[in-house]
């Protein structure tokens, strides 16, 4: 599924297998204050942010057996619409697949979010599953129901709302660097490394809606601080890379981008999950 998390002006394919993950750790020099500075800043970015295109790297480890896939999309986002607007919601579409022996096959795979309604489309298998991820959770910072986060937390770098990440996550400064992205790669002629932010679950919360993640890293561009990359490691030892490139943070992006409906044409085997009442 699509875990990272699930979107910069460089190639939409960089070297497509990512080198060994390079240590990352908080960083021994990160003040209180800066870190406060950061957070306001990205979300005051995050505020401003409409409608966005990238394209999307997304890499995905297996911790027990070491398999890695690559995958190559397109990543399309509508920021919330409040007050009585949708939440926000995005659209992957996973048009490539490189596995452990560098073989790149084709493949069409939809993850559309609206705001409650998570589908998941593989038109190669002709399967379709519509799922009720509930109601819009107010604690969510515009990310939607509790738990839409978790499902992509690329969108948590995108609504990022400083009040509800920090009711979550206990958040510091890193100084490490965007791993299996060529150094530069954020803008061109950037001279800053890219602003590092490290989110492990608050033991309150962890686990708390099903969330098996036990930390979060974010990078973004040391200019425009839109995101660059998110770094997700489970509590099992898997990861997920999920990396953004030719980022448009005022692109032109319909409606029907976001439509959840299940496909109509024959031939397809689709399903609705509502959601589970507490």
């Amino acid at each position: 599924g699509f875990t990272v998390i699930p979107g910069c002006a460089a190639s939409a394919d960089p070297h497509p297998v990512a080198p060994p993950p390079i240590a990352r750790t908080p960083s021994q020099n990160g003040s209180e204050a800066a870190l406060h500075a950061l957070l306001d800043r990205i979300e005051a970015v995050a505020a401003e942010r409409g409608r966005v295109t990238a394209r999307l790297r997304l890499r995905s480890v297996q911790d027990l057996l070491g398999d890695e896939t690559v995958r190559f999309g397109d990543l399309a986002y509508a920021a919330a619409e409040p007050p009585t607007g949708p939440a926000a919601r995005f659209a992957v579409t996973f048009d490539r697949l490189q596995t452990d022996d560098g073989a790149v096959k084709p493949i069409d795979r939809r993850f559309v979010y609206d705001g409650r309604w998570l589908l998941q489309t593989d038109a190669d298998a002709r399967t379709a599953t519509r799922r009720d991820l509930g109601p819009a959770d107010p604690d969510s910072g515009g990310a939607g129901p509790a738990g839409a986060a978790d499902q992509n937390p690329v969108l948590l770098a995108l609504t990022f709302d400083k009040a509800a990440v920090l009711r979550r996550f206990n958040a510091t400064l890193g100084d490490g660097s965007p791993e299996g992205r060529e150094p530069g790669g954020e803008r061109a002629g950037a001279a800053a490394p890219p602003p590092h932010l490290i989110l492990v679950p608050r033991a309150s919360s962890h686990h708390a809606d099903g969330s098996d993640l036990s930390r979060v890293d974010l990078f973004f561009d040391p200019a425009s601080f839109e995101p660059l990359q998110v770094a997700v490691e489970q509590v099992d030892g898997d990861r997920t890379v999920a990396d953004l490139f030719e980022f448009d943070p005022r692109a032109d992006v319909p409606d029907h981008h976001f439509d959840t409906a299940l496909p109509t044409a024959t031939g397809w085997d689709v399903q609705t999950v509502e959601a589970v009442e507490p």
